[in-house]
């Protein structure tokens, strides 16, 4: 089964419709901020997890989806505290 990485991000504004999105993320991967996860996704858990998310969607909510590629990958650099899947504590970008 080939994962992509992706970033999600949302903007909700009612407070049970978030609890309930974050809930959700974290089923699918580790927070990086408030309200940004990044997850390791097949096309079937993306599909999937897009049907569950848009079924708690109110009007004006917003949730926006990022693959990353092998390039972003390498080129991210991150500090302070880490996600578990993140191999390195430092990158070196070229």
């Amino acid at each position: 089964m080939h994962a992509e990485h992706y970033l999600i991000c949302y903007d909700i504004s009612g407070r049970s419709t978030r609890y309930r999105v974050d809930k959700i993320l974290k089923g699918y991967g580790e927070r990086v901020q408030y309200s940004v996860f990044e997850c390791r996704l097949s096309d079937f858990e993306l599909i999937a997890l897009r049907a569950e998310l848009c079924t708690w969607l109110e009007e004006g909510d917003k949730i926006n989806y990022y693959r990353l590629c092998v390039h972003c990958l390498r080129r991210r650099v991150t500090q302070g505290a880490m996600v578990a899947w993140q191999a390195k504590h430092y990158e070196v970008i070229d």
